[in-house]
């Protein structure tokens, strides 16, 4: 089991082709920007264009109350977005738009 955010989610077991997926990213130079956000790929569904990715906590992310920054958190989402889109059409997409309001 995986739990994290409040939730708990069994793991299935990946397809041969979702472990290849797996393995290819794996190998993947990590990006310049990888070294502010460090994180690990936990589970994946291509047919889904599903990732769980963990992200370690970094002290430096977070605001006055404590929690991650969202330009941060907007960090994290966009590897997100961009890795769950490649597993599902196998094709890195160019950019990801979002918006994050701190109004709260």
């Amino acid at each position: 089991m995986v739990s994290g955010c409040g939730f708990r989610h069994a793991l299935a077991m990946p397809t041969a082709e979702d472990q290849e997926l797996m393995q290819l990213l794996a190998s993947l130079p990590a990006p310049p920007c990888g070294a502010l956000t460090p994180s690990t790929l936990i589970d994946l569904d291509s047919a889904r264009g599903f990732v769980r990715f963990e992200f370690p906590a970094q002290p430096a992310f977070e605001n006055h109350f404590g929690n991650v920054q969202g330009g941060f958190a907007g960090a994290y989402v966009d590897l997100l977005a961009s890795i769950a889109a490649f597993v599902r059409v196998r094709q890195w997409c160019p950019s990801v738009d979002f918006k994050t309001d701190s109004a709260g």
